[in-house]
């Protein structure tokens, strides 16, 4: 009988993990060998089941699957744009799928049985066509930053906060664009560099100091014994917004001094020197007194006013219109040197109110379409009264401001002066210019020039 020989335990482990390493290694090497040239079971793009496909037949399998989406939709925080994905230069192509195939195998062929493997989409974006594309959506995909500024409140100076800007990056664009086709996913976050303002509120409160102190300068006009002290309302309607401060009109400036003096009955001899002494004293947050001095006018012309197929409750605005622009330092009045009176009869000339279609009853010049001026009848379309022109109204220029050009203009016809042109662009056009119609390349311009006012001087030797 022979005797039981028990096998040590350590050699029956040891068999047993040498037959699981050759069955492992069989296995691996089957699956190797099977896989070699195709993907693993559990492989997909862009959500699209691709296992057991041979490398070889990748681009036809992505191409029959026709994965790619039509256009994609950018999104920002304020702003969504549907784009054809092939206005980004994208196209089909597996090259990059297939690349992803090799990249995401495991060099141990069993673990690729165990898990999913997301292949890149089958696409190529061209460079040249995407920059070109990514150009054109920078201004969809912009918004400029805001620098803090002084904004007057009626008399109250305020600082109004800067914000941040953003801009397109470009590069990251690109790459997401990728990404989101390779998630199949058709909605891409816009990416943008954040653009930060120039000026901030911590720049600006010397400004509003300064700004605020000059709003409490008193500023004192006199005149026989009259006076006028302008309020701090007053004050804040001589300045004009300039970048992010304010700096003073002397337009403003003037037209108070203007109606001050009208207040105390008079014409205001050197309104620029005015504008000037109160200029500086602003500057300066110094409290000023002037004393006006009355302008005698060397020349006096007078005007009625009439109408024709317009309802006379017109008449009223355009008295005040021709008060105004006919006595403004800026215009015929030669600084008050002429003096343009409304009178009730016995005119040098007449001022008319007229409907469009009767303006060719006032002689053969004029046209139901402008105004015109026949011998002492300087004649207002009501039209254009009411309209301005075409060309005008496109240039953003105000009504009020066409008002004044077409009395400056009528009434310069009636002063002898012909029709001129635009000196060159970008300059003031002459006010005899036919402003309505064309500029000829010259700016809007409601006021005689230098020029003009130089030669109507000349002309009546003032």
């Amino acid at each position: 009988m022979r005797p039981n020989i028990r096998t040590p335990k350590w050699r029956v482990i040891a068999v047993i993990l040498c037959s699981l390493l050759i069955i492992f290694t069989i296995a691996n090497v089957g699956l190797w060998a099977v896989y070699r040239n195709r993907t693993y079971p559990r492989t997909s793009v862009m959500n699209a089941a691709l296992g057991s496909v041979t490398y070889g037949s990748l681009a036809q399998k992505t191409d029959e699957l026709n994965l790619l989406p039509e256009s994609v939709m950018l999104i920002s925080d304020n702003q969504k744009t549907t784009v054809p994905l092939k206005e980004f230069g994208a196209q089909q192509n597996a090259s990059r799928t297939t690349d992803s195939a090799h990249e995401q195998r495991s060099w141990l062929p069993i673990l690729n049985l165990f898990k999913s493997a997301q292949l890149l989409a089958p696409v190529a974006i061209d460079d040249k066509v995407f920059t070109q594309k990514a150009q054109e959506l920078e201004q969809t995909f912009r918004k400029e930053p805001v620098n803090a500024r002084l904004v007057l409140d009626g008399p109250t100076v305020n600082i109004v906060p800067a914000a941040e800007g953003y801009e397109l990056d470009q590069s990251t664009l690109r790459q997401r664009l990728y990404d989101s086709l390779d998630e199949a996913n058709t909605n891409i976050r816009v990416p943008t560099h954040r653009i930060k303002p120039k000026v901030h509120a911590i720049n600006l409160s010397d400004d509003q100091q300064a700004l605020d102190q000059q709003l409490s300068t008193t500023i004192t006009l006199r005149y026989n014994g009259k006076s006028r002290q302008a309020t701090r309302a007053d004050i804040a309607t001589w300045y004009i917004q300039s970048g992010e401060i304010y700096q003073l009109s002397a337009d403003s400036i003037s037209e108070y001094i203007n109606k001050t003096g009208s207040l105390f009955g008079i014409r205001v001899q050197g309104t620029n020197h005015v504008v000037a002494t109160i200029t500086t004293g602003l500057t300066n947050r110094k409290n000023t007194d002037i004393t006006l001095v009355a302008y005698v006018a060397k020349k006096t012309y007078t005007y009625c006013v009439a109408s024709k197929g317009v309802d006379t409750d017109h008449l009223s605005t355009l008295r005040q219109k021709l008060q105004s622009t006919l006595g403004d330092p800026r215009g015929w009045s030669l600084g008050g040197q002429i003096d343009f009176q409304n009178a009730a009869s016995n005119c040098d000339f007449t001022v008319w109110l007229s409907s469009a279609n009767l303006l060719p009853t006032f002689g053969a010049i004029c046209d139901p379409m402008w105004s015109c001026r026949v011998g002492a009848n300087v004649v207002l379309n009501f039209d254009r009264w009411q309209g301005a022109s075409p060309a005008w109204n496109a240039s953003g220029g105000s009504l009020e401001d066409y008002r004044s050009m077409l009395i400056n203009h009528e009434t310069g016809h009636w002063l002898s002066f012909g029709h001129k042109h635009c000196d060159g662009p970008g300059q003031s056009a002459p006010v005899m210019q036919q402003q309505s119609i064309d500029l000829e390349g010259c700016v809007f311009n409601p006021w005689p020039t230098s020029a003009e006012l130089s030669a109507l001087g000349s002309r009546l030797g003032l």
